[in-house]
């Protein structure tokens, strides 16, 4: 059936070539900045790296998340369909991809320095300029957290003297947004704002979604030579937590509702950050970001009366580096990232409200890197980097009714990261790639933490066992473009991972794999431009991830899918556009089932339909999600306390539509 579909999909597309006219030309050399942290054009990446167009994203009526779907070497598993808890996987993590894949916003670190994640709901949309996203290790040049990619969001800024956005759309499950956004460029000074609300009941019972969201950016040029770049978001959120649905639950009960019917989550997160710039000649160029962000959240778990956790999470950092430019053949790019981290926890009894126990959490880092690039002659590139981070933690455990005993300790971590590539360019737009890579993770600040039952009070102590994670991968690539209709992106890579962290599910702890985790695979991507009217993509992930000697040897890493089919159209015709997205997900081992005895998450379906009226400066819009009606879960745990199959069911059918107004 799903075969047919797919077939049935792209003869009608094809027939669409009968509308006849002139091919858009395509863009070879964009200017982006992930592979260097300074601008640099795409011909001398030595790695596997793809650009989402603003365009792309203007005309998609999704979400962040929507657009990442579509994309080759990307799994992504949301957790409520809302995007407020989602993982995005690169290279094939599966249960630890939000460790592994690092998110940045204009070079800016979104990843918290605890294993909260990377709220997405937290990433508009409409502030979005491009994406760029570099697949494989992203360590040297960004430290933690980039094992397995990056991907680097980078925002609008004022390019008009005025522009003015108004957007209104409703959605299912009484799914509301309003959105502002206006921005202003007179002589040296741009300014982009944008304002957001959203408010949805959710596809489950408890899994509504009320967020406020601000962002602003403010560019000042003092001349041709020093700039600086500020921005600055305030986001509120209130979410709630309607849990995982056991084989028996989905059995006797609605998809759509909810075990825990009280739990939730409230959260305030803001930043300011500084990025100024300074060209001392056409040879180099100085800058340093400076930010910092504080996030404070507060979870109640009414539903099984446990404590109500109260966390803050602050965070400031300082990121100087240098671009060095030799007769326009080599190019030094060198730096350091300072991080100091601040957590706090408070726990307070449900009925009393008193205080029940505290943390204290502090992390420093510093990571020094240089990365040099080569253009000895026309057609090649060579590259080579070298990182080293040193990580200091302070932990601090008070608690006050005398089940636990308290922590003072200390722990200090080093790590480093290599990498090497070349690239060789043939036909002046196509190229060959290949490159290897050192890797490096760090624990989370909450992932030392352990309990010793086996005495009263528990003891609570920290891990001191817990080693850094590290990896080698190898990857090679054809990037090639056919004429101005098409372009072809394969690669294949191999990675192999020791000490990988994770949480294991009978000891309760996170714990180091006795095992070596080896992943492999091969990805490709074609974007095809018929026409001024027609364009169509295909991509094809395949990834094979498993264990390696100990007591996991041979089995499945958890989460991981073997095959990702996506494809989709897009049509314009006059004032008309319309698009359809196709994504098959093949099936994957159940979270915290490294044992494989539980089968699988059965793989999916899912397409997407949207279309669009624009007439001046109006625009009408409305998109069906999940046309086929398709019941799927993107997230599935196994439970070692209950030995059973818990679920996410995904939402069902459901509706968007909306219309904007902008000049």
């Amino acid at each position: 059936m799903r075969r047919t579909l797919i077939a049935v999909f792209f003869l009608i597309v094809y027939a669409g070539n009968a509308a006849s006219g002139e091919t858009p030309a395509i863009q070879l050399e964009p200017i982006v900045v992930t592979p260097s942290r300074f601008e640099t054009g795409v011909t001398g990446i030595t790695s596997s790296f793809s650009v989402i167009s603003g365009d792309e994203i203007n005309n998609d009526n999704g979400s962040v998340l929507d657009i990442l779907r579509r994309q080759a070497g990307v799994h992504v598993s949301d957790y409520y369909g809302n995007s407020a808890k989602a993982s995005v996987d690169l290279r094939g993590f599966g249960e630890t991809a939000q460790m592994n894949t690092l998110v940045l916003v204009d070079g800016r670190r979104v990843n918290s320095s605890d294993l909260s994640g990377v709220d997405w709901y937290q990433i508009p949309k409409e502030v979005i300029e491009r994406i760029e996203i570099m697949k494989g290790s992203g360590s040297v040049l960004y430290g933690d957290n980039a094992a397995g990619g990056v991907i680097n969001i980078i925002t609008k800024k004022s390019v008009k003297p005025y522009s003015v956005k108004l957007e209104q759309r409703f959605a299912s499950y009484r799914g509301f947004t309003s959105l502002a956004q206006a921005g202003l460029l007179q002589d040296n000074i741009g300014i982009m704002v944008n304002a957001r609300r959203d408010k949805t009941d959710g596809y489950r019972q408890n899994s509504r979604l009320k967020g406020t969201d601000f962002f602003g950016s403010l560019r000042y040029s003092m001349n041709d030579n020093i700039m600086c770049d500020f921005d600055a978001h305030y986001n509120e959120l209130d979410l709630g937590f309607p849990g995982a649905f056991s084989e028996d639950d989905l059995k006797s009960r609605s998809r759509r509702d909810s075990k825990y019917k009280d739990d939730s989550l409230n959260q305030e997160d803001w930043y300011l950050y500084a990025y100024p710039q300074v060209k001392i000649n056409d040879n180099i160029l100085l800058a340093s970001g400076f930010g910092m962000r504080q996030k404070n959240s507060t979870s109640d778990w009414a539903s099984s009366n446990k404590d109500t956790g109260k966390t803050e999470i602050e965070t400031y950092n300082i990121t100087p580096n240098m671009a060095l430019n030799i007769y326009d053949k080599y190019k030094v790019v060198a730096g350091l990232d300072y991080y100091k981290d601040a957590n706090e926890a408070r726990d307070y009894a449900r009925t009393a409200g008193s205080l029940t126990g505290e943390s204290d959490i502090k992390k420093r880092s510093t990571g020094y890197y240089v990365q040099a690039e080569a253009n000895p002659v026309k057609p090649l590139f060579v590259n080579a980097g070298y990182r080293y981070e040193r990580a200091e933690y302070v932990f601090i455990y008070k608690d006050y009714q005398g089940y636990y005993t308290n922590v003072d300790d200390k722990k200090t971590m080093d790590a480093q990261a290599l990498n090497a590539g070349l690239s060789y360019v043939f036909f002046e737009t196509n190229k060959a790639y290949m490159n290897f890579s050192k890797s490096f993770r760090l624990p989370a600040t909450d992932e030392f933490l352990l309990y010793d039952w086996t005495i009263w009070p528990a003891g609570r102590f920290i891990n001191t066992a817990l080693r850094p994670q590290e990896g080698y991968s190898y990857t090679a690539g054809l990037d090639i473009a056919f004429a101005d209709i098409a372009v072809v992106k394969a690669s294949g890579f191999w990675m192999e991972m020791k000490d990988e962290i994770y949480f294991d599910p009978y000891l309760y702890e996170n714990r180091n794999y006795d095992d070596d985790t080896k992943r492999k695979g091969f990805e490709t991507r074609l974007d095809m431009f018929i026409n001024k009217h027609i364009s169509l993509y295909a991509s094809y992930t395949f990834t094979k991830a498993n264990f390696s000697g100990g007591r996991f040897d041979g089995n499945d890493v958890p989460a991981v899918p073997r095959h990702i089919f996506a494809a989709g159209a897009g049509l314009r015709l006059g004032q008309f556009s319309f698009n359809i997205d196709c994504r098959d997900t093949g099936k994957s081992r159940l979270i915290s089932d490294q044992d494989n005895l539980k089968g699988y998450l059965k793989g999916y379906m899912v397409v997407d339909a949207g279309a669009a009226f624009t007439h001046k400066e109006l625009t009408l819009f409305c998109k069906v999600n999940n046309v086929f009606n398709e019941k799927y879960s993107e997230y599935g745990v196994r439970s070692t306390m209950y030995d059973t199959r818990n679920y996410y069911p995904a939402p069902e059918r459901n509706f968007v539509a909306g219309l904007k107004f902008e000049f």
